[in-house]
Protein backbone atom coordinates (compact mmCIF):
# COMPACT_ATOMS: atom_id res chain seq x y z
CA UNK A 1 0.00 0.00 0.00
CA UNK A 2 1.41 3.37 -0.95
CA UNK A 3 0.91 6.66 0.87
CA UNK A 4 1.15 10.17 -0.55
CA UNK A 5 2.49 13.03 1.56
CA UNK A 6 2.87 16.74 0.85
CA UNK A 7 5.68 19.10 1.72
CA UNK A 8 8.53 21.23 0.49
CA UNK A 9 12.18 20.57 -0.33
CA UNK A 10 12.18 16.90 0.68
CA UNK A 11 14.68 15.64 -1.90
CA UNK A 12 17.69 15.90 0.44
CA UNK A 13 15.85 14.29 3.37
CA UNK A 14 14.92 11.22 1.35
CA UNK A 15 18.45 10.92 -0.05
CA UNK A 16 20.29 11.27 3.27
CA UNK A 17 17.80 9.21 5.28
CA UNK A 18 17.81 6.49 2.62
CA UNK A 19 14.03 6.60 2.20
CA UNK A 20 12.64 5.40 -1.10
CA UNK A 21 10.04 7.87 -2.37
CA UNK A 22 8.81 8.96 -5.77
CA UNK A 23 7.96 12.59 -6.48
CA UNK A 24 4.50 12.44 -8.06
CA UNK A 25 3.78 16.14 -8.53
CA UNK A 26 5.30 19.53 -7.88
CA UNK A 27 3.44 22.83 -8.12
CA UNK A 28 5.27 25.54 -9.99
CA UNK A 29 4.71 29.06 -11.18
CA UNK A 30 3.52 32.43 -10.02
CA UNK A 31 -0.14 31.38 -9.98
CA UNK A 32 0.25 28.99 -7.03
CA UNK A 33 0.41 29.76 -3.33
CA UNK A 34 3.77 28.00 -2.96
CA UNK A 35 5.87 25.35 -4.60
CA UNK A 36 4.68 22.13 -3.01
CA UNK A 37 5.66 18.52 -3.61
CA UNK A 38 3.61 15.34 -3.47
CA UNK A 39 5.66 12.22 -2.75
CA UNK A 40 4.54 8.60 -2.79
CA UNK A 41 6.06 6.06 -0.41
CA UNK A 42 5.34 2.45 0.38
CA UNK A 43 3.98 1.95 3.91
CA UNK A 44 7.33 0.62 5.18
CA UNK A 45 9.15 3.71 3.87
CA UNK A 46 6.45 6.00 5.28
CA UNK A 47 6.88 4.38 8.69
CA UNK A 48 10.64 4.95 8.42
CA UNK A 49 10.02 8.64 7.61
CA UNK A 50 7.47 8.99 10.39
CA UNK A 51 9.90 7.53 12.93
CA UNK A 52 12.64 10.14 12.33
CA UNK A 53 13.11 12.04 15.58
CA UNK A 54 12.79 15.80 15.53
CA UNK A 55 16.38 16.13 16.73
CA UNK A 56 17.53 14.10 13.70
CA UNK A 57 15.59 16.22 11.20
CA UNK A 58 17.91 18.84 9.69
CA UNK A 59 16.65 22.31 8.83
CA UNK A 60 17.49 21.81 5.16
CA UNK A 61 15.37 18.63 4.98
CA UNK A 62 12.25 20.69 4.33
CA UNK A 63 8.94 19.70 5.91
CA UNK A 64 5.97 17.43 5.25
CA UNK A 65 2.39 16.75 6.35
CA UNK A 66 -0.11 13.95 5.89
CA UNK A 67 -3.20 15.10 7.80
CA UNK A 68 -6.62 16.37 6.80
CA UNK A 69 -8.34 19.53 7.96
CA UNK A 70 -11.03 19.82 10.60
CA UNK A 71 -13.69 20.82 8.02
CA UNK A 72 -14.43 17.32 6.72
CA UNK A 73 -17.90 17.30 8.30
CA UNK A 74 -18.78 20.83 7.11
CA UNK A 75 -21.40 21.41 4.43
CA UNK A 76 -20.09 20.73 0.92
CA UNK A 77 -20.61 22.91 -2.14
CA UNK A 78 -19.61 22.81 -5.82
CA UNK A 79 -17.00 25.17 -7.20
CA UNK A 80 -15.46 25.60 -10.62
CA UNK A 81 -11.70 25.43 -10.15
CA UNK A 82 -9.32 25.49 -13.12
CA UNK A 83 -12.38 24.83 -15.34
CA UNK A 84 -13.26 21.66 -13.40
CA UNK A 85 -15.99 20.96 -10.85
CA UNK A 86 -14.60 20.52 -7.34
CA UNK A 87 -16.56 19.66 -4.21
CA UNK A 88 -15.33 21.95 -1.45
CA UNK A 89 -16.28 23.18 1.97
CA UNK A 90 -18.87 25.92 2.31
CA UNK A 91 -17.51 29.10 3.89
CA UNK A 92 -20.37 30.78 5.76
CA UNK A 93 -18.44 34.06 5.77
CA UNK A 94 -18.14 34.24 1.97
CA UNK A 95 -20.15 36.80 0.00
CA UNK A 96 -21.30 33.91 -2.16
CA UNK A 97 -23.16 32.23 0.67
CA UNK A 98 -24.77 35.40 1.92
CA UNK A 99 -28.49 34.62 2.32
CA UNK A 100 -29.49 37.89 0.59
CA UNK A 101 -27.42 36.97 -2.49
CA UNK A 102 -29.02 33.52 -2.66
CA UNK A 103 -32.55 34.97 -2.29
CA UNK A 104 -31.86 37.48 -5.09
CA UNK A 105 -30.59 34.79 -7.47
CA UNK A 106 -31.53 31.22 -6.46
CA UNK A 107 -29.93 29.90 -9.68
CA UNK A 108 -26.58 31.47 -8.89
CA UNK A 109 -23.83 29.54 -10.70
CA UNK A 110 -21.04 27.94 -8.69
CA UNK A 111 -18.22 30.38 -7.99
CA UNK A 112 -15.22 30.08 -10.32
CA UNK A 113 -11.54 30.31 -9.40
CA UNK A 114 -8.42 30.21 -11.55
CA UNK A 115 -6.85 27.41 -9.51
CA UNK A 116 -6.90 25.76 -6.10
CA UNK A 117 -4.51 28.35 -4.64
CA UNK A 118 -6.87 31.19 -5.55
CA UNK A 119 -9.88 29.31 -4.10
CA UNK A 120 -7.91 28.62 -0.92
CA UNK A 121 -6.74 32.21 -0.42
CA UNK A 122 -9.74 34.13 -1.79
CA UNK A 123 -12.70 31.97 -0.79
CA UNK A 124 -11.43 30.15 2.30
CA UNK A 125 -9.27 33.17 3.27
CA UNK A 126 -6.26 31.15 4.40
CA UNK A 127 -2.63 31.29 3.34
CA UNK A 128 -0.69 29.13 5.82
CA UNK A 129 1.03 26.25 4.02
CA UNK A 130 0.13 23.72 6.70
CA UNK A 131 -3.54 24.55 6.14
CA UNK A 132 -3.05 24.23 2.38
CA UNK A 133 -1.78 20.66 2.81
CA UNK A 134 -4.63 19.80 5.20
CA UNK A 135 -7.21 21.04 2.69
CA UNK A 136 -5.57 19.20 -0.22
CA UNK A 137 -5.51 15.99 1.84
CA UNK A 138 -9.21 16.25 2.77
CA UNK A 139 -10.52 17.54 -0.56
CA UNK A 140 -8.58 14.99 -2.60
CA UNK A 141 -10.28 12.27 -0.56
CA UNK A 142 -13.75 13.86 -0.87
CA UNK A 143 -13.33 14.34 -4.64
CA UNK A 144 -11.99 10.80 -5.17
CA UNK A 145 -8.41 11.63 -6.14
CA UNK A 146 -4.92 11.06 -4.82
CA UNK A 147 -3.19 14.26 -3.68
CA UNK A 148 -1.14 14.34 -6.90
CA UNK A 149 -4.21 13.83 -9.11
CA UNK A 150 -6.13 16.50 -7.18
CA UNK A 151 -3.37 19.09 -7.62
CA UNK A 152 -2.88 18.23 -11.30
CA UNK A 153 -6.58 18.80 -11.93
CA UNK A 154 -7.29 21.81 -9.74
CA UNK A 155 -3.94 23.57 -9.32
CA UNK A 156 -2.92 23.01 -12.91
Amino acid sequence: MSIQIMGQNLDLAFKELNIKAVKMYETKGEEVLAEMQVWELEKEEYNKLNSVKGSDWKDDYGWWRNNGCNCENDEKFQFIINNNVMIGFKNEHSWYHNEDEIKEDPDLSPPEYKNFSSWFTEYISLSKLDNYTYFVHSLAKINGFTKAEFLQKFEG
